[in-house]
This record gives structure tokens, C-alpha cells and sequence, in this order.
């Protein structure tokens, strides 16, 4: 049944692609909006067999040297990766519905649902080739949700590079063990001679694909694009494929606790990446994309400290992603799009009611974690809501609290935005809080002293801002147009080929070039004009010459017709 479900998904995306139109736009994507709500209503409503174990495979290769199955399947184990995907396709397709951030909102939305219908191959992946298949072909696509040349290029030069080491890896587990099952992973470590190199490609693929830090410059590009399509690109595309990669292969670590650790470094500076440029840098978009970065390196270091609690939190982590994401929006769209947090300021007074959803939907999001406190790991849950509430009182204190920076036109017209931007928050907050499920009891009476105390005390924290000094670093236009990670990437990949390229270069055009063929040729033509004056100034000499490789010639030819060779 589910796999019935991807195929109609993947046929809509295919047939939104295939006939674009170019009149009611809008109206067709309401129709794919509906059409994928249709698809996925069992599972929504919950009598779907999604936490079932289902299993739908497609014998692709089935030869005496290797057997390649392509599968489909659903069970406790792929339910919230599933779940996951579901929430962030219903995000963007009725973001895309709603609202025109998108002058291509029909072709995007077609893309959503194949890149959709991808991710439910790379998450039921149980051979490695399938996994780099589908890895390959979600690559692809989100490819094609880019459109500046310069974006595609880093996002094709970074994933190329990534799929060439998990190609490498993969053939190396397969050449030593013969077995393309992903349980084969174990065998690998324990009898290969190479495991060590191998599980070095592994964390570095990783790294790449979850946009870790020195890794992450293909992810900042996508400030470029609309926030739908960056938030979906960062929970459905090379991030997200890049934790499945991590969950579906830890077995590689087993005996490597270096990886590991190497892992968690990366890890934690990736976090400090995040934080420290969340709070510096001064595009909307761009702290948005660090607060995903931030989300992205809390799940993965989940997935290295207890995978249990890792699949229980990672749909509403991600959903929690979506909705703060959107609670900085807010602004943006209330301030008729401005893009730079210090172009806004004193905005409390003309978007109470945006401060207030923005508050309570942080406050949700703190009390969902509450019954995961007390678990393995609970140091690492607490680190971030203290990490978040951190930022967002300073992102709540420069734009709702701090001085006003808006020119007249932003100022003229601030308003609360639609009604509809705060339908999708306080829905998912109703969710989160559903999930977390009060009841009438103490737990309902904790919950609503939660309530109350946590919202006044963001409120209270950012209206004094404690961290103003750092909206100094706003006007510091070398803070601004900084790229350490660029700049490194550039000193360390593309320099190194330049210069080699530039050695290779000059190596073939002065030293096979220069001094063998074009020397060759010229001591060719000295010998023949050498030889030519000789012939001409000793005729006797020369005649004689001649005569003799005539009579060869001639026996030659004669020799050649009596059969020669």
C-alpha cells in the first residue's frame, strides 16, 4: 500500500514537471496540494500501516556475480524518517499554495514530490547500491531547485565529490565481502584490511552531506532562494540524506572509536558554526539557515548517542525546525521584505500579536522536550533549548525591542501579516503539544505554570537585551562579507588544482612540447636540409647513393610479390 502511495506521488511530481502551465498557477497547485493530501490521508489520519512492517521489492539485477533488489517498506524503524518527509512535503507544497514566494511555484512543487518519492527509496534502502542510487538521484533534483549558476556549482562540486567517496567505500565492502547488504557493514570492519581507510571516507562523506562545519558553503548559498525552498532543500534533500547515511551505517564505526570522536569534533564546531554566525550575521535568511545547521547537528550527534531517542525526536525536531523558521519570518514578511535584521527595530508596537505567537510557539517547543529530560542524553537536549532560547531572546530583542533602524517606507507598511503565516505555526504547535499530550492533572498544571512563567521571562530577558553589544558586529562590514569557510575551501581544493593544472600545464607545453616534439621536428628538418645539400654538392658520391637504395627498393618490391611475409 505504501509503496502503491510513493508510485501516485511520484507520478503527480513527474506529471507537474512534464505539462507546466503558465495560466492559474495558482489554482494547480492547490490541485497537487490536494491530490498529495489524497495520497497521504490514511497515513495523516492515522490508519495507514505505516508503523507496520510492509515490504515492496523490485528484483532489478539478478546475475551469478551480484543481485540488486529494489525496495520499498515501512515499520517502526522507517516511520519517523517517513513522518519526517510527509511533514516537510506538506510545509512546502502548502507554503507554495498559500503564498507566491515563488514566480515557478508549479515546477517547484512538482520537485518537492519526486524529490519526495526519492527519499522513501533512500530511507528503505537495505543494500548499499540502492542507498547510493537513490542519494544520486536526490542529488539531481535538488539540483534543479537552484537556479544561480554559482549555487549549482558548489552544490554539484560538493555532492559529486561526497558520492565519489561513498562510490569508492561502497566498491570496497563489495570487492572484500561480496555482499551488498548494508548488514555487511559489520563484516567489513572486522576482516578487511582497509577499514580504516574506508570508515575515513565515511566521515568525510558524512560531513559533506550533513553540511558540517568547512563543509557547509554549498548550504549558505541557498540564502538565495526563497525560504520554503531553502527549508525544504535542508530537511528533504543532501542534509537529510546525509543523517539517513549516518543512522543506516554506524556499524562502520565498531572498532574505530577515532571516526567517532573525529565525528563529534566535527560535530560540536559545527554547533559553534551556527551560534556564533546566527548571532552576527544580519540577513534573515541566513539565520535561518544556521538554526537548520544548528538542528542538523543536534539530530546527528543524537543519532552517535542514543538512536532511540534520536527516531522519537527527529520528526518534531524537524517540525520544531519548520515552525521557528517560520517565527522569523514574521518579521520579514510584516516589514514588506526587508532582508537585513538591522534595517528593523522597535517593531513591538506595530506586531504585538506576531510577538506573542512568536513567544508561546518558542515556549511550545521547550515544553515538548520535557519528558525526554530525564533520559540518556538529556545533557544534550538540555544544552539546546538553553542554546535557543539564547538566540531567539536576541533575535526577539533586536527586531520586536531594539532601536528603530526601518527607513520610512518599511515603517509605513509594518503590519501583522496574514492570518494564514500564523495558521501553520500555531498548527504545528498544537501538534507538538498533542504530542506531548497534557491532561487534566499535574502534568496540565506544570503545563500551564510553563506557560506562563517561561513566555514572561523571553519577554522580560529580551526587552533588556543582555547580548546588544553583539549588534555592533552588524555594522562591520568585514564580519558581513567574511567566508572562512569559502576562503578555506578555496585555499584547499581550488587553489591545489589551479596550481597543479598550472604545473601540468607548463610541464606539457615546455618539457614534451618545447623540448621533444617541436626539438624533434626541427633536428628533422636540420637532417633533411643537411642531406639535401650534401646531395646536391657531391654528386658522385650522392648518385651512388641513390642507385643503391633504388636496387632495394626494387628487391623489396619484387620480395613483397613472391610473398613476402
Amino acid at each position: 500500500m505504501f509503496a502503491l502511495t510513493v508510485l501516485k506521488i511520484g507520478v503527480l511530481g513527474l506529471l507537474t514537471e512534464i505539462f507546466q502551465k503558465n495560466r492559474m498557477v495558482r489554482s494547480w497547485s492547490w490541485f497537487l496540494f490536494a491530490a498529495v493530501v489524497l495520497c497521504l490521508l490514511p497515513w495523516l489520519s492515522g490508519q495507514g500501516d505505516l508503523f507496520k512492517k510492509s515490504l515492496w521489492f523490485f528484483n532489478w539485477v539478478d546475475t551469478s556475480v551480484i543481485k540488486i533488489d529494489i525496495a520499498l517498506r515501512t515499520g517502526p524503524e522507517y516511520a519517523p524518517f517517513i513522518w519526517t518527509q510527509i511533514i516537510v512535503l506538506m510545509f512546502a507544497l502548502s507554503y507554495n499554495a498559500f503564498f507566491s514566494f515563488e514566480k515557478m511555484r508549479l515546477r517547484y512543487a512538482g520537485l518537492y514530490t519526486l524529490i519526495f518519492a526519492a527519499m522513501m527509496f533512500v530511507i528503505s534502502a537495505f543494500n548499499i547500491m540502492q542507498l547510493l542510487i537513490a542519494i544520486c538521484f536526490v542529488d539531481i533534483l535538488g539540483f534543479y531547485l537552484l537556479q544561480d549558476i554559482g549555487v549549482k556549482r558548489h552544490y554539484m562540486f560538493f555532492n559529486f565529490f561526497a558520492d565519489f567517496l561513498l562510490m569508492v567505500l561502497f566498491a570496497l565492502i563489495w570487492g572484500w565481502e561480496r555482499n551488498l547488504d548494508i548488514s555487511a557493514l559489520s563484516a567489513f570492519v572486522k576482516h578487511s584490511s582497509f577499514a580504516g581507510y574506508a570508515v575515513g571516507l565515511f566521515v568525510i562523506s558524512v560531513c559533506i552531506k550533513c553540511g558540517m562545519a568547512f563543509f557547509h558553503n554549498y548550504l549558505l548559498d541557498m540564502k538565495s532562494i526563497s525560504f520554503v525552498r531553502g527549508g525544504f532543500m535542508m530537511f528533504a534533500t543532501t542534509p537529510f540524506t546525509g543523517l539517513v547515511l549516518l543512522y543506516r551505517c554506524t556499524n562502520l564505526f565498531s572498532g574505530f572509536e577515532w571516526a567517532k570522536y573525529a565525528l563529534e569534533v566535527m560535530l560540536g564546531l559545527s554547533a559553534l558554526w551556527a551560534i556564533f554566525a546566527f548571532v552576527l550575521i544580519d540577513a534573515f535568511k541566513a539565520k535561518i539557515l544556521y538554526l537548520h545547521m544548528l538542528m542538523i547537528s543536534f539530530l546527528a550527534a543524537m543519532i552517535l548517542m542514543n538512536k532511540t531517542e534520536f527516531l522519537a525526536l527527529l520528526p518534531f525536531v524537524v517540525m520544531m525546525a519548520c515552525m521557528l523558521s517560520g517565527v522569523m519570518i514574521l518579521p520579514l514578511v510584516a516589514a514588506a521584505n526587508e532582508p537585513l535584521v538591522s534595517k528593523t527595530g522597535g517593531l513591538v508596537q506595530l506586531m504585538k500579536f506576531s510577538l506573542g505567537v512568536s513567544v508561546l510557539s518558542l515556549s511550545g517547543c521547550l515544553y515538548f522536550f520535557s519528558p525526554y529530560l530525564k533520559n540518556d542524553g538529556a545533557w544534550l537536549i538540555w544544552l539546546l533549548l538553553v542554546v535557543l532560547v539564547v538566540l531567539f531572546i536576541h533575535f526577539f530583542a533586536q527586531v520586536y525591542f531594539g532601536d528603530v533602524h526601518a527607513d520610512e517606507r518599511v515603517m509605513a507598511v509594518v503590519k501583522n501579516p496574514n492570518v494564514l503565516y500564523f495558521g501553520f505555526i500555531l498548527a504545528s504547535w498544537a501538534v507538538l503539544l498533542f504530542h506531548a499530550k497534557p491532561v487534566f492533572n499535574t502534568e496540565f498544571l506544570n503545563w500551564g505554570i510553563f506557560v506562563l512563567v517561561v513566555p514572561s521571562f523571553i519577554l522580560f530577558a529580551a526587552k533588556l537585551r543582555p547580548l546588544r553589544f553583539c549588534d555592533k558586529a552588524y555594522a562591520c562590514e568585514n564580519v558581513q562579507t567574511a567566508a572562512p569557510a569559502l576562503k578555506l575551501f578555496d585555499v584547499c581544493f581550488i587553489l591545489p588544482i589551479k596550481t597543479l593544472g598550472r604545473v601540468l600545464w607548463l610541464t606539457i607545453d615546455f618539457l614534451l612540447i618545447e623540448r621533444f616534439l617541436v626539438a624533434f621536428i626541427r633536428q628533422t628538418i636540420y637532417s633533411m636540409i643537411r642531406f639535401s645539400r650534401w646531395a646536391h654538392h657531391n654528386i658522385k658520391y650522392a648518385g651512388t647513393v641513390f642507385m643503391i637504395v633504388g636496387v632495394v627498393l626494387v628487391w623489396f618490391v619484387y620480395w613483397l610479390q613472391k610473398g613476402g611475409f
